[in-house]
C-alpha cells in the first residue's frame, strides 16, 4: 500500500502489485490451516464449517463495506486510500503475531526451530513431498480445480455484471450500491454454508449447477432481472465455496494442510489467467449478457465433469503417515 501511494510510473506500480500477489500468497492457506488444525487439537474438526463460515461471513461484511469506499476515495484520492488500507494491514498483521500454531500430530510436537541456512532445502523437500502427494492422488487434484473453477467463474460474473448494468442504463456512478447489495448476499451465503450437506457431490449438483445457470441468466437485458439472478448467483456460490473447502480439509495432510491449501488457491489464479483475457474478448466481440452466458454455460459443462468424476471413483485412501499426520 505505502509502494503504491509513492509510486508515480508503471515500474512502481507493478513493483507494488507484485509485492500484494507476494504477500497474500504467503498467507494464502494459513488461516484455514490453523483453524482446522485448533479444532483438530481441540478434538472437534467437524465444527470447522461453522468456524469457516463465521470468518466468511465476518471478511464478506468487511468486503461489503469496502465497495461503498469509493465515495470516501473521491475524497481522499487514490493516495489517502493506499496509505490508509497499509495502516489497516499493519494493524492485522499485530493482531496475526499473536496467533500461535496449533499442535495436531507427533511430528508437529516433535518440529524444532529451522536454522535460516536450512531454509532453501527444508522448502524444496517440502514442495516435492506435496507435488509428490498430488501426483499420487489426482482425482483429488482434479476436485480442486473444479472448485476454481466455481470461484473464478463467480469473479468473472462480479467484474462483466458490472459492466452488463451501465449498457443497461444504470449511471456508472451508482454501481457501487448493486455491487454492495451483490456481496450482501455472500455474507447470507456463508452463513448458509453451515446448514448444507456433507458430499461434494450433492453440493456440486445442488449449488454448483444453479450458480452456473443464475450466471449465464445474469446477463438478461434489464436492470431488476440481472439483479435478482447475480443476487442467486453470488449467494450460492458463496455457499457453495464455504462448504467445499470445508470439505476439502480432511483430506489434506496436517502438515502440508496451508501448502495444499495454497495451491487450492493458485489453481483459481491459473484459471484466470486465460478465463479473464477470453471472457475480455467475448464481451468486447459479442457484449457482456453474451459473455455471462457463456461463462455460465461453461461452469456447467466444468461441474458435469467433476459429477461424473465423483461418481466414477470415490477419493483413494490418503497415506498420512507418510505426511506425518495422525
Amino acid at each position: 500500500g505505502i509502494i503504491m501511494a509513492l509510486s508515480t510510473d508503471w515500474p512502481g506500480i507493478c513493483l507494488a502489485m507484485g509485492l500484494e500477489a507476494f504477500g497474500f500468497n504467503l498467507a494464502s492457506g494459513t488461516l484455514e490451516a490453523i483453524s482446522y488444525d485448533s479444532l483438530v487439537q481441540a478434538g472437534d474438526p467437524a465444527d470447522f464449517v461453522k468456524w469457516n463460515s463465521r470468518q466468511y461471513t465476518v471478511y464478506s461484511v468487511f468486503q461489503a463495506l469496502a465497495s461503498l469506499a469509493s465515495f470516501i476515495t473521491v475524497r481522499i484520492g487514490f493516495r489517502g486510500a493506499y496509505l490508509a488500507a497499509a495502516a489497516i494491514g499493519v494493524c492485522a498483521s499485530l493482531a496475526a503475531g499473536q496467533l500461535t500454531e496449533p499442535v495436531a500430530t507427533q511430528a508437529q510436537a516433535r518440529r524444532t526451530r529451522i536454522p535460516l541456512r536450512q531454509w532453501p532445502r527444508k522448502l524444496w523437500d517440502h514442495t516435492l513431498l506435496n507435488f509428490h502427494f498430488l501426483l499420487e492422488h489426482r482425482r483429488l487434484a482434479a476436485k480442486m480445480l473444479c472448485i476454481s473453477l466455481v470461484a473464478a467463474a463467480g469473479y468473472l460474473m462480479q467484474m462483466f455484471w458490472q459492466q452488463h448494468l451501465v449498457e443497461e442504463g444504470l449511471p456508472a456512478a451508482w454501481v457501487g450500491t448493486p455491487l454492495f447489495l451483490l456481496m450482501l448476499m455472500d455474507v447470507a451465503g456463508a452463513m448458509l454454508a453451515r446448514k448444507l450437506p456433507g458430499r461434494l457431490r450433492t453440493i456440486f449438483l445442488w449449488l454448483g449447477l444453479p450458480v452456473a445457470a443464475c450466471t449465464a441468466l445474469a446477463g438478461l437485458p434489464g436492470l431488476l432481472p440481472s439483479l435478482l439472478f447475480a443476487g442467486c448467483s453470488s449467494l450460492l456460490d458463496s455457499a457453495f465455496l464455504v462448504r467445499a473447502s470445508s470439505l476439502m480439509q480432511p483430506f489434506y495432510p496436517s502438515d502440508s494442510r496451508a501448502t495444499l491449501t495454497s495451491v487450492d488457491s493458485m489453481m483459481y489464479s491459473m484459471c484466470m489467467v486465460p478465463l479473464s483475457p477470453l471472457a475480455g474478448l467475448a464481451a468486447d466481440r459479442l457484449g457482456t449478457g453474451l459473455c455471462l452466458g457463456l461463462v455460465g454455460l461453461g461452469l456447467a459443462l466444468a461441474i458435469l465433469c467433476a459429477v461424473l468424476l465423483q461418481r466414477k471413483q470415490a477419493f483413494p485412501h490418503l497415506n498420512k503417515k507418510r505426511f506425518g499426520s495422525e
